[in-house]
């Protein structure tokens, strides 16, 4: 038996038999399709064309039962002495089941997938998946590094052969799977574009490997970027040649020549700000007229920058006038502002103990200053954090402090342009939407938070290859991958 419309299949009083040659699979809207099934899927147009049909199939069939009955009571009534009644009765029956077999027909044709419509799909070639195969033009391209620099980096960063995706058999090497998430986080293409350049028969595949190698990098920048102190006090030994730098640059002429001499800036601090989807929101099943997600507005509150005017997250970043990020706390809720991340981070406590000499000379009586950070205005004073200098309630700045702010202020722009190269050079960032809080089970979605470690952590080594506008600025090269990466 075919296919018989909805409507047609409710009433029960009476069976409508329509025959078929062959029952075949049925194209579906390409939002229910699997990618694998979306050439044999319909469009919007073409699931409303196919509505109207079913519908007309519907009135037809419904048609044909009214002839079916009224042709049963011509016969117990015994009017079928009158020949020019069962005629017209007969054509009638006759004309509504050839309605119901054309639209029964049509339906096929239009709904039902036959041997000769069905597309062969060829197992795919593997493409990019090793060094070996990748095209230096290419690998630049689509990963932000030249090939020699791509292995080196894969090299120093001891992954095992092969990976274990999952518990269910799921597995990748670990060569293919650093490639395809390199690529991923240079150019932010979809799974489905990613598993057509890479040659996997499905994005399923992608997603996998993507997740996995996320966490896996983001463990590997664990005390090199984020997650303690241990980030800051490995550059510790250089807070004298950093404060050196710094100071060699403000006391140019294009500066002011201002020659300071108690300067003591070995970095720069700033929080930056990501973008990402509305969170929360969207109906809690896939079909028409579902429920919404309930509190979804005050999960969407939560994350909501009225700076910004955008959801998102922000991190907290120390910059080096090497061009490196030493330090990175977060991400955090977007709400919060710059005071609140810093005030979570602990940073100028940090600070403090690493510069524990320091603090015994003070209270020594001795004169001594803290190695500090330069902010902007939005950041509060503290003894290892400072910003530009500020005039008294009601008063003026001395010429002096006026010079230094415009010496100081010029130089601590500088970390805009690595969030800016950041932009630039992975357009993982650029994907907002993508970029969601929540998995479809309404867990926390953690690959979000780690991406965006990742991407500063493999912009440093970006840095360590080919420097950058801050290196070049203060005339520092930045440290050997091997130095960065070694524990």
């Amino acid at each position: 038996m075919g296919y018989v419309p909805k409507n047609a299949r409710r009433d029960t009083t009476k069976k409508i038999v329509i025959k078929t040659v062959v029952i075949m699979p049925r194209r579906k809207p390409k939002r229910q399709t699997t990618y694998q099934q979306r050439y044999n899927a319909l469009s919007a147009l073409e699931v409303h064309t196919i509505g109207k049909v079913q519908h007309i199939w519907t009135l037809c069939a419904l048609h044909l039962k009214l002839a079916e009955q009224m042709f049963a009571i011509c016969f117990l009534l015994e009017l079928d002495a009158d020949d020019d009644f069962v005629m017209m009765m007969m054509l009638l029956l006759h004309h509504s089941l050839e309605c119901v077999n054309f639209f029964s027909l049509l339906d096929n044709l239009l709904m039902e997938i036959t041997a000769d419509q069905v597309i062969p799909r060829l197992a795919p070639v593997n493409r990019h998946r090793t060094f070996d195969l990748l095209h230096p033009g290419w690998c630049y391209q689509f990963t932000r590094f030249r090939v020699l620099q791509l292995r080196e980096l894969y090299q120093l960063l001891e992954f095992p052969a092969v990976f274990a995706l999952t518990n269910r058999g799921h597995k990748a090497s670990s060569e293919e799977a650093f490639i395809l998430t390199m690529s991923k986080i240079a150019t932010g293409h979809s799974n489905v574009a990613l598993a057509d350049i890479f040659g996997f028969s499905g994005d399923g595949m992608v997603s996998l490997i993507y997740r996995f190698m996320i966490g896996v990098l983001d463990n590997k920048a664990r005390g090199l970027l984020h997650d303690g102190d241990g980030c800051l006090r490995r550059w510790a030994p250089l807070f004298p040649d950093f404060a050196e730098i710094i100071k060699k640059k403000l006391n140019m002429p294009q500066y002011g020549g201002l020659a300071f001499d108690t300067c003591r800036l070995i970095g720069f601090l700033d929080c930056k700000f990501d973008e990402t989807c509305a969170p929360g929101s969207g109906p809690m099943m896939d079909e028409e007229l579902a429920d919404r997600w309930e509190e979804a507005d005050l999960i969407q509150e939560a994350v909501y920058s009225g700076y910004v005017k955008a959801h998102g997250i922000k991190v907290l970043t120390v910059l080096f006038p090497n061009g490196i990020t030493g330090y990175l706390y977060g991400p955090i809720s977007g709400r919060e502002n710059d005071i609140a991340v810093l005030n979570m981070s602990w940073l100028n406590h940090q600070l403090l103990l690493l510069q524990e000499e320091v603090t015994a000379a003070l209270a020594r009586g001795e004169a001594a200053v803290y190695f500090s950070l330069f902010s902007d205005s939005i950041f509060p004073y503290h003894l290892c954090i400072t910003h530009k200098h500020e005039p008294p309630l009601g008063g003026e700045l001395h010429e002096r402090l006026e010079a230094e702010n415009m010496a100081t202020n010029s130089v601590r722009t500088s970390i805009e342009w690595t969030y800016g190269d950041i932009i630039v050079l992975f357009h993982v960032l650029h994907e907002t939407y993508s970029k969601k809080y929540f998995l479809p089970d309404r867990t926390i979605n953690e690959v979000l938070h780690q991406q965006l470690r990742v991407v500063f952590f493999i912009y440093n080594c970006y840095v360590c290859f080919n420097g950058n506008k801050l290196t070049r600025f203060f005339d520092t090269p930045p440290p050997k991958l091997s130095d960065y990466l070694a524990r």
